[in-house]
Formats: C-alpha cells, structure tokens, sequence
C-alpha cells in the first residue's frame, strides 16, 4: 500500500510538473502574439524610416538638380556675356580700321589728284580776290594774296603725304635691318646699335629734328633726311624686340638645323611673322611724320614758298585769325582729318593684333 502511494504520488508530481497540450497552446499563442506584434511594429518603424530616407535621397537630389540647373543658367549667361563682349570688340575694331582706311582713302585720293588739277592755282595770286570769304566760288575762302585756300591746302596735303610716306619708308628700312641685326646676332653688334639709338632718343625729337636742318639746311629734301634720321631708333626697338621674341621658335631653329642661310631666314621667316607689328609701328610713324612736317614748316624750316604746305599755311594765316579765320582753318581741319584717319587705322591695327 505504501509503494502504490507513493508511485501514485510522484505520478501526480510528473503530472502536474509536465504541461498538458492546452496549457502549452495557450502560453505558445500569447509567447507568439506578442513575437508577431513586436515583429510588426519593428516592421512598420523600419519602413518608416526607409520611407523618410527615400524622402530625403529624393529631395537632396532635387536640389542638386535645381543646384546643377541654376549653374548652368548662370555659366549661359556667363558664356553669352562673353561672346556678346567679343563681338562688341571685333565689330569696335572693325569700325575703326574701315572708318580710318575710308577716311585716309579718300584724304590720298584728293591729294593725288591736286597733283594734276586743281579748282584754281596754288600759287596764281590775284589782288581783286584778297581775304574773301568762303563762297560757291572759293569753298575755303581766299588768302591775304588773293589765292584759293582749297586749292592751296589741296596742294599742300599732297607734299606733306609725300614727305611723310617717303620719311617713313626710309627710316623703316633702316631701322628694321639695324633692328634685325641687333636682335639676331646680339653681342657686340647689339650693344652698339642701342646704345646710338638711346642717346639718339634721350634728346627731344623736336629740339634733335632742328640741329639736323640746322646742319644740313632749309628745304624740302633736308626736311625728309631729317625726319628719316629722327624715326630710325623708334623702328630699331620694334624690329629688334620682334627678332628676339621668334628667333628661338621652332621654325626658326628648325631651318637653322637644315642649313639655310642667315639672310633667308630673317627675311623669308622671321619678317613675314613680324609684319603685323611693324605695320601698326608704320601708321603711327606716318601720323607723327604729318605733325613733324607740318610744325617744321610753320618754323619756316621745311617746304619753302611758293610751294604749298600745310604748316607754312598755318604760320601765315596766324596774322588773320580774327579778321579771316578760315585762312587758318581749312589748313589746320586737312591736319586734323589726316591724323583722325590715320590714328583710327592704328587703333584698329591694335585692337586687331590683340
């Protein structure tokens, strides 16, 4: 009796230590439940997130778009900016040049063609005539002999072009092979060509132009040499600083190595390539040539009477500038138009090399 009791009590105590399957189901559904609801929310709360996330990927990427679309509005008008600037200055230059060439074009034209007809004669003077007024008949007027200005400053404006293209055309010579040398060769040759050119330049142009005449002379082909002489050192610099900025190019340096003579490359290579500046040089030279010719001639010291000058023109008609102002004035508006054609020119020139 006593064993059946106790193997009656410890399966009692098995019983109830061991769950029945009900027990076991109802704590397994509510142990589930509550791992199915953390689940869900834990679910929920990371689709949140990737939710926000896709938000801020897409609106950074928006910006970045609207960033990316705004730079390049701006570097369009940046780039607009900058062709409209650079068609401003090509169609600036262009004016320039065209309006120099048409202006100094016309100016020559005239002047070729006093030299063989004029409304009246440059020297004919006629006492019934003196002092009159600009008319129909005499569109400058008439001087304190009776003669036509227009006429006169026709005349005049072909020998002051004259003086000034052969002036310039013999100081570029001599001072683009001076210049060539100096800059080709250098050493010895260079020194002493510069140093001539310095003290040539140290002195005032004007006050070196008068020791010239004063030396050689009054007339007009003294005023030439002198002036010839007077622009040489302007013309050696250019030439020179030309030579030694293509010297050492590769072209250059490759004709050195084929053997082609010195003489052949300055003027077949280098000179060709240094005309650009040289020119623009020619047309300020030709506009200082006017001036210095016609203030020669005002001095007295250049083209002598009866020959017309523009400059002795001028120095005459100072007398008369109260009592016959258009004496002075057609001679001194010719000057002014030939400089004005040749200076836009220039500029042109300029503003085109650049």
């Amino acid at each position: 009796m006593k064993r059946n009791f106790s193997i009656s009590r410890k399966e009692n105590d098995l019983r109830n230590a061991v769950p029945t399957p009900m027990s076991q189901t109802s704590e397994g559904g509510k142990g589930h439940g509550e791992s199915i609801g953390k689940g869900n929310r834990r679910d929920h709360e990371a689709s949140s997130k990737e939710r926000r996330r896709d938000q801020a990927v897409s609106s950074s990427t928006d910006n970045r778009i609207i960033r990316t679309s705004n730079k390049g509005k701006g570097s369009g008008k940046n780039q607009n900016a900058g062709n409209i600037r650079i068609k401003r200055h090509s169609s600036s230059y262009q004016l320039k040049l065209k309006a120099g060439l048409v202006l100094s074009a016309a100016l020559l034209l005239l002047a070729l063609i006093a030299c063989f007809r004029t409304p009246y004669s440059p020297t004919e003077m006629n006492s019934s005539l003196i002092m009159q007024s600009p008319s129909l008949a005499h569109w400058m007027g008439t001087d304190n002999m009776g003669r036509d200005v227009f006429s006169r400053v026709l005349a005049g404006s072909g020998i002051t072009f004259l003086v000034a293209a052969i002036t310039v055309l013999a100081s570029l010579t001599a001072g683009v092979i001076l210049g060539f040398i100096s800059g080709y060769f250098g050493g010895m040759a260079d020194g002493i060509i510069m140093r001539i050119c310095d003290v040539m330049l140290s002195f005032p142009s004007m006050l070196l132009a008068l020791i010239v005449i004063s030396i050689m002379g009054k007339g007009t082909e003294n005023i030439v040499a002198a002036l010839s002489i007077l622009f040489v050192p302007s013309f050696v610099r250019i030439a020179r600083s030309e030579m030694i900025r293509l010297k050492n190019l590769d072209f250059v340096l490759g004709e050195r190595a084929l053997g082609v003579k010195t003489w052949k490359i300055i003027f077949a290579h280098i000179l060709p390539n240094a005309l650009p500046s040289l020119l623009t040089s020619v047309v300020i030279g030709f506009n200082n040539a006017v001036l210095a010719e016609a203030g020669m001639s005002y001095l007295g010291l250049g083209v002598q009477p009866p020959t017309s000058s523009l400059g002795r023109m001028i120095s005459e008609a100072q007398d008369f500038l109260f009592t016959a102002p258009w004496y002075a004035m057609g001679a001194g508006l010719w000057i002014i138009l030939m400089i004005l054609g040749f200076s836009l020119m220039a500029e042109g020139l300029k503003d085109m090399e650049e």
